[in-house]
């Protein structure tokens, strides 16, 4: 089923996939592979999300959005009283991913890996 989502909603989510990439230090290359916008979009384009555009009215894109946004709040409830941890838990080897970091398993499965990291953290998504 697809998401639909309209341009404030769009807005909203540019600002805080950025601000959750941004608070797990992800490099501007890294972003743009997460998205799904590598070879699309140059690295320094990124601001423009982070400074009130919406994202693309995509449906890959807005697909991984919205995970990487569930990981940012699902790692605020696991540390809720230490926000830095969420950073440290997506760059910090997993056994659950084969001693890999979370953040490598979603640049180097798209968005396989983002739904394999945000279903760790959020068990209700293994549920679908």
């Amino acid at each position: 089923m697809a998401m639909i989502f309209n341009h404030d909603e769009r807005v909203a989510m540019a600002q805080m996939t950025m601000d959750a990439l941004d608070h797990w230090k992800v490099e501007p290359g890294d972003q743009l592979a997460l998205l799904g916008l590598t070879g699309r979009m140059k690295a320094r384009a990124l601001v423009r999300f982070r400074q009130g555009d919406a994202l693309p009215d995509e449906e890959d894109l807005l697909t991984r959005a919205s995970h990487l946004i569930r990981i940012g709040e699902a790692l605020h409830t696991s540390f809720p009283h230490n926000a830095a941890m969420a950073g440290y838990w997506i760059t910090t080897p997993n056994r659950n991913f084969n001693n890999s970091t979370p953040l490598q398993v979603m640049l180097n499965n798209g968005i396989d890996g983002i739904r394999q990291v945000h279903g760790a953290l959020d068990c209700t998504q293994m549920w679908i």
